[in-house]
């Protein structure tokens, strides 16, 4: 092979090298623009901008969080007080320990799970109905909002209030994996279940209030159904 033969091959190859190079940047820089603007879309949403910031700045979502997290802290107490009960345990005895942890892993979880089922459909149920009440439904029906935009932005604002809920009660959680008993991998699925039970709860709660008039009216069904799939669930 000449001189000039192995020129034109390294020019060749690196040619390739540039041209996968720049495919994978195109790639990369494409893979953040869709990101980008899905993330855009969501916070223009006017709808999400003004239920969560109307929630934020008043008392209640600091009242309902409080709340959340008080009664889930004083059910930890509780549990922890009744199972120390026992003297004829020692306090650092191992197994004693991971049992008090799954004891109050499961507190927690179902605890959570209850508080969600309640809170959820309260935060949805009255998303479309209650604009019915106050006679702005025909407002914003004129508004350049799709109808879609305005289905989103009120299950979205909803939805985040109540994963911030769950997020809040992580280090509640997190307790039980400090005394043993409970892995990182049951925290993280414990985690997820809630996302996905919150999604659901706001989800149901906000399909019975679009075809219903009064609030009430669609926070009772969603209430039944939710009541229906505990019980199935626990037989």
């Amino acid at each position: 092979m000449t001189e000039k033969e192995e020129v034109v091959g390294e020019v060749k190859v690196e040619s390739s090298a540039e041209r996968d190079h720049a495919e994978v940047e195109e790639q990369t820089r494409q893979t953040r623009a869709a990101q980008t603007t899905f993330f855009n879309r969501l916070m223009d949403n006017p709808i999400i901008a003004k239920e969560l910031k109307g929630r934020m700045r008043g008392r209640q979502g600091f009242i309902i969080i409080g709340v959340y997290l008080s009664l889930i802290g004083f059910f930890i107490f509780l549990i922890y007080f009744l199972l120390t009960l026992d003297t004829g345990i020692s306090n650092s005895d191992p197994s004693f320990l991971q049992t008090v942890g799954k004891v109050i892993f499961s507190t927690v979880v179902l605890m959570e799970l209850l508080m969600l089922g309640f809170i959820g459909p309260a935060l949805t149920s009255g998303a479309i109905s209650s604009e019915r009440e106050r006679k702005t439904i025909d407002l914003l029906k004129t508004s350049l909002l799709s109808a879609r935009s305005i289905v989103f932005g009120k299950l979205g604002s909803s939805t985040a209030f109540l994963l911030l809920l769950v997020f809040t009660a992580i280090p509640l959680q997190s307790l039980a994996f400090f005394l043993g008993g409970v892995g990182m991998a049951e925290i993280v699925v414990s985690t997820l279940m809630l996302v996905v039970t919150a999604i659901f709860f706001c989800t149901l709660g906000m399909f019975f209030s679009s075809f219903t008039q009064r609030t009430l009216i669609a926070f009772s069904p969603t209430l039944t159904v939710i009541g229906l799939t505990f019980a199935y669930a626990l037989t």
